[in-house]
This record gives C-alpha cells, sequence and structure tokens, in this order.
C-alpha cells in the first residue's frame, strides 16, 4: 500500500508510514526495530492538532535517535509544540524545520548512507515528502 511501511529509497533507506494514531505507530515502530535493529534511525515527524501528539511521541522515543521535526501541512500542529514535549522527555538530538521540503532536506544531509530515514505521523506528512524526494 502507497505510504504504509513504503520503502522509497536506500542509500539511506526512507520509508513513508501515513499511521497516524497511536497503534499504528506502535505496530510501524516494532515493525521498523524488526527490520532494521542495526540502523541509526532519524525520523521526520508532524503530526495533525487533532491528534494525541504526546502518546506518539511517547513511542517514537525509544525507535528514532534524530528528530526532524516538521509541520505536516493540512491542520498541521506547530512544530514548536512537539520540540517542546519532546524537550520535557529528555530529547535533546531535535531538529526544527518549518516546512516538510526543508525537513526532507536536512534528513537526508544528516543522514548516512547506512541509516534509516523514517517520515511518520500522517497522510498528509506522508504525501508531502513523497513528493519531494
Amino acid at each position: 500500500w502507497p505510504l504504509r511501511l513504503e520503502i522509497i529509497q536506500k542509500d539511506p533507506t526512507v520509508i513513508i508510514d501515513g499511521g497516524h494514531t497511536e497503534s499504528a505507530i506502535k505496530n510501524t515502530c516494532e515493525t521498523i526495530e524488526n527490520l532494521f535493529p542495526e540502523k541509526k534511525k532519524i525520523g521526520i515527524i508532524g503530526f495533525s492538532e487533532r491528534k494525541n501528539h504526546k502518546a506518539m511521541l511517547d513511542i517514537l522515543i525509544y525507535t528514532v535517535d534524530i528528530f526532524v521535526i516538521t509541520e505536516q501541512g493540512y491542520q498541521g500542529m506547530s512544530p514548536e509544540k512537539i520540540v517542546e514535549y519532546l524537550k520535557e522527555k529528555g530529547q535533546t538530538d531535535i531538529l526544527l524545520t518549518q516546512n516538510v521540503a526543508e525537513a526532507v532536506k536536512n534528513a537526508l544531509f544528516i543522514a548516512k548512507n547506512e541509516d534509516l530515514i523514517m517520515i511518520l505521523g500522517g497522510l498528509y506528512l506522508g504525501a508531502n515528502a513523497k513528493m519531494c524526494l
């Protein structure tokens, strides 16, 4: 299915998953950990304002090594709100970006060929990111 654990490129591997609920994020993270246990994971993350971002971030902090935070687009949550919560949870490897294109560009810049870039948080984010790759 498009935007469901869709591998967009390799070297570095880029996966997009449009899941936007806690259970979808949990399942995606479990699958990624099983498929890519040794890879450093860079997460491009953005959520809809209507979603429970804290619950999803509480799951993601156990999988993502570096957070690249952006606004997903339509009805997107403020990236600053996401960053604020990550800092409350003790995360320090965070890059704040203002749009999806900037997030993708920065993630690709910091990733090594053996790393994994995960684009997670919603269908709008996934679709916008796919157009940037």
